[in-house]
């Protein structure tokens, strides 16, 4: 009994240019174009009232403290954390913390 062998060849594999062949430019249809873009008026920049951190009006929330933070509540409703590498405040004996 003869046994087959089948040998292997090896494959070429496809190019990009078959892949991806090269063809002519179609026609664009005007219609199936997206319109150009409407002038729009910018409208005028508003000042922001949202000023931030004021020494005088900020008052500290020290229900939010922590060793190494501080967070003030500031007069427009906004929040300020002063966070530092080294330790801002200590924890007291009945547990709370002190600046």
């Amino acid at each position: 009994m003869a046994i087959g062998v089948a040998l292997a060849v090896p494959l070429k594999p496809p190019s990009l240019r078959s892949m991806f062949p090269v063809s002519e430019a179609k026609p664009v249809d005007p219609s199936a174009e997206q319109p150009a873009p409407k002038n729009v008026q910018a409208l005028p920049l508003q000042p922001s009232a949202v000023k931030g951190f004021d020494a005088k009006t900020s008052r500290e929330l020290t229900e939010k403290r922590d060793r190494f933070t501080q967070t003030f509540a500031n007069a427009d409703t906004s929040e300020t954390t002063v966070i530092s590498p080294a330790p801002l405040n200590f924890k007291k004996a009945n547990g709370t913390w002190a600046g």
